[in-house]
């Protein structure tokens, strides 16, 4: 394992009160061997100069400025000058354990992905730590997925990348990339996609990775109904990849959800009867059920209780 490399990619934008606790921790690891990437994402505020200091007393980190494009195009960014064998990414107002890379380097040789726990900080100074049992799976990798996405600790493990570790020669083979007009779920899209090319994951109890929850972040916006429309598409077309009947039965009914949330988001009524439409029309395709609170789970319902039974004899 002596030349085990690691790529730390931050995209940073107007964070400038959190970014140094972030890069810190970063510095602080006891595993050494790695490089830090951080790209500044068009920052309006000493962001950019924070980083370009960081840079001068450290040669393991590189900097990147480039015009404000989100996100998925900052990561996009660092994806594309990356040099570790792996590839980690970190939100520039987080931080991580200092044992976070030596414990990786432990326990992701001969798998393709690990997943590891979290602590999670609040606004009002509470906390939690959420993780899963430790599991390895070599043979059926959608079993696996499945778990993650079942679990019982009511967050989306495949909603996020900073809480797990790629290999970088998976991701440029295939070409990997975040998707970077998507502004829902885009952490999601990108695992799912790559989970669709492995052959092996492991997932480990140990919170490593210390998230802040803002109530205020991008996270939690209303979205627009092109947005939702957006992401069913990506998601169709990544379920089509997918060789087990479970989990693209999952992810179907996914799609009639966000095709459900798609229409609730319309200003009018006539957008929303239209996306009800392209949802129930979704549904009957591919042989999903109606989304709870639908309209036209509604009307069914409506249908099948005014309608009297009626036992006709000949």
């Amino acid at each position: 394992m002596e030349n085990q490399t690691f790529s730390i990619i931050v995209p940073v934008y107007n964070v400038e009160q959190y970014l140094e606790n972030c890069i810190n921790s970063v510095l602080n690891q006891s595993f050494r061997n790695f490089q830090l990437i951080l790209v500044d994402d068009g920052s309006k505020d000493s962001s950019g100069e924070i980083c370009d200091r960081f840079a001068q007393k450290d040669s393991r980190v590189k900097v990147i400025h480039k015009p404000n494009a989100g996100v998925s195009a900052a990561r996009n960014t660092g994806i594309d000058i990356a040099t570790g064998q792996f590839i980690c990414f970190i939100d520039s107002d987080d931080w991580i354990e200092s044992e976070y890379l030596q414990k990786i380097v432990d326990e992701i040789y001969d798998f393709d992905i690990l997943f590891f726990g979290s602590v999670w900080h609040y606004e009002d100074g509470c906390s939690r730590s959420l993780s899963l049992q430790n599991s390895e799976y070599k043979k059926d990798i959608y079993t696996g997925i499945f778990h993650l996405l079942e679990n019982d600790i009511d967050i989306n493990y495949f909603g996020f990348t900073w809480n797990k570790v790629f290999r970088r020669d998976i991701i440029d083979q295939y070409r990997i990339r975040f998707i970077e007009n998507l502004a829902i779920s885009e952490d999601e899209v990108f695992t799912l996609n790559y989970c669709n090319h492995i052959k092996s994951m492991k997932i480990i109890d140990v919170p490593l990775y210390h998230y802040l929850w803002k109530s205020q972040g991008l996270t939690h916006k209303k979205r627009q109904n092109e947005e939702w429309i957006l992401l069913a598409y990506h998601f169709r077309k990544l379920t089509k990849e997918i060789q087990n009947n479970e989990l693209s039965l999952y992810y179907k009914n996914r799609v009639a959800g966000i095709f459900n949330n798609a229409a609730w988001s319309c200003t009018n009524p006539l957008g929303l009867m239209k996306g009800e439409l392209r949802m129930t029309k979704y549904c009957i395709k591919n042989h999903v059920s109606l989304p709870v609170k639908s309209i036209g789970r509604e009307i069914l319902n409506k249908i099948i209780t005014a309608v009297p039974f009626r036992n006709h004899r000949a």
